[in-house]
């Protein structure tokens, strides 16, 4: 078991896909529920167990990730209301991901791309022990 180290302002996240598979949550589901009433992926007809791999590009791990992943990156970058300013700050930081390619970015950055609460609120939030929606420390911080 890694050592938990407390995360800074510096410390850069991202949505640890692996916590997915390890924790049994449903990832799919998840994705699935970002999406919109209107949007056509929101409502039966297609393929929800599709999976592609997904290689991290920092640390090479590689995980089974839903397809839906890819739709929703697609839908999230035509939509300039994606990341909804009513959405929990939580469901802020996971869309921000999404539409970002789950590049790690730091609590000063996800508050660049949220512009809500601050980046310490952001921090204290996503920072703590207690992982929410599979967003952890980057393994690598360079």
């Amino acid at each position: 078991m890694s050592k938990y180290i407390k995360p800074n302002i510096d410390t850069k996240f991202h949505i640890d896909f692996y916590w997915w598979e390890k924790t049994g949550k449903n990832l799919r589901s998840h994705i699935q529920s970002l999406f919109k009433a209107e949007s056509e992926m929101y409502h039966a007809g297609y393929d929800v167990t599709e999976t592609f791999d997904w290689i991290d590009p920092e640390t090479g791990e590689i995980s089974k990730i839903p397809m839906l992943w890819l739709q929703l990156r697609e839908e999230a970058q035509d939509d300039d209301e994606f990341i909804d300013e009513y959405a929990s700050l939580i469901s802020g930081v996971f869309r921000a991901f999404v539409a970002n390619n789950n590049v790690p970015l730091t609590s000063v950055e996800l508050y660049q791309l949220l512009e809500k609460q601050s980046p310490e609120m952001i921090l204290q939030t996503i920072g703590r022990y207690r992982t929410h929606d599979g967003i952890r420390p980057s393994p690598f911080q360079g």
